[in-house]
């Protein structure tokens, strides 16, 4: 007689990138051992692919690739499932600000919530004539970033831009090749790239867990964001 197999607890999330509810299931005991590895490996490309691996066998809701998905949503995805595996809480060590010791922090991870800026516009004048349409860094360009650091604001660009247009034609940037999309991008000039950049990446959306505590060793009280998908993963 075999073993019997037990059904792993399903659950929902609400991705705000893709303004969809998404299923997905606990993570087994095999999966976070994985998990787990990558972690002490501290290479980030390994962490990444891991936990691209996990999030996309986790999930129940078939049509969606999370290489697709903006990292906050991802980030998002992966906290629900962390927190639905092992626990709510989850233990890091972090440094005071003021003394510079460390100490062992309980992070709730219910706690997770997302900011960014009311005023985002997704539409960019670069000139009278030219302007693009943006979208939100899908994590299949993050992960380029992260093995391309001589690159990082030129890929990041890349991987915002979803078309061109000027008051007779629209360009989408899908239709191009790399090199294509490449030299556009390297031909734009100092300040259209601030546009993008100011304009754009830095509002939008993020993850972010807040922490208030009080430092046993100096006694000074510590407020602080997380905000980076490492820090979720610790």
């Amino acid at each position: 007689m075999s073993l019997p197999k037990i059904e792993v607890p399903m659950h929902t999330v609400r991705l705000t990138g893709i303004k969809k509810n998404v299923k997905y299931r606990s993570y087994t005991v095999k999966e976070e051992k994985i998990l787990l590895m990558a972690a002490e490996s501290r290479d980030e490309k390994e962490i990444m692919d891991t936990i691209i691996r996990l999030c996309q066998s986790c999930l129940l809701t078939k049509e969606i690739e999370i290489e697709d998905l903006s990292m906050h949503d991802m980030e998002k995805l992966l906290v629900s499932i962390r927190s639905k595996s092992v626990g709510e809480s989850v233990k890091a060590t972090l440094p005071c600000p003021e003394c510079g010791e460390t100490t062992l922090v309980d992070i709730d991870l219910e706690n997770l919530t997302e900011v960014g800026e009311d005023s985002l516009e997704d539409t960019i004048m670069l000139n009278e004539e030219f302007g693009l349409i943006l979208k939100a860094p899908s994590l299949k360009s993050v992960k380029t970033n992260i093995t391309d650091t001589d690159q990082l604001i030129t890929n990041a660009i890349l991987s915002a831009i979803e078309s061109v247009f000027d008051k007779e034609n629209v360009y989408p940037f899908k239709d191009y090749t790399e090199e294509e999309k490449a030299e556009f991008v390297d031909r734009l000039s100092v300040e259209d790239a601030r546009k993008i950049t100011e304009g754009y990446l830095e509002k939008l959306p993020k993850n972010v867990i807040k922490l208030d505590y009080k430092c046993p060793h100096c006694g000074h009280h510590v407020k602080r964001e997380l905000d980076n998908i490492l820090d979720f993963f610790i």
